[in-house]
């Protein structure tokens, strides 16, 4: 359990870090960094946890960027251990909005 622990604070520290080094786009990143059973479970997390006090998001209204203030303020409410913040986190990232910057 504890090299589980480990690899998913690893997976989550490279993509808080490093998302904007791939050609790829984000979403294809994380998707392809991440090992295949993290993102069911986190979508099972994310919907078991946080529909308790509200409506579930679209996890594409929300950019990454956006993501991870959200969810450092919902985790406080919603009594969830920083293993499966990340884990929600990293599935929530995976479907994110891709943020278009405009040029000026």
């Amino acid at each position: 359990m504890n090299s589980k622990r480990i690899y998913l604070l690893i997976i989550a520290s490279f993509l808080f870090c490093g998302t904007t080094m791939f050609s790829a786009t984000p979403n294809d990143s994380i998707k392809s960094q991440t090992p295949a059973e993290i993102l069911p479970l986190g979508k099972t997390l994310y919907e078991n946890s946080c529909v308790r006090c509200h409506k579930l998001k679209e996890p594409g209204n929300y950019t990454q960027e956006q993501w991870p203030g959200i969810m450092d303020k919902m985790q406080k409410r919603s009594r969830i251990t920083d293993e499966q913040k990340a884990t929600i986190l990293t599935y929530l990232l995976s479907e994110a909005k891709k943020d278009v910057k405009t040029v000026e």
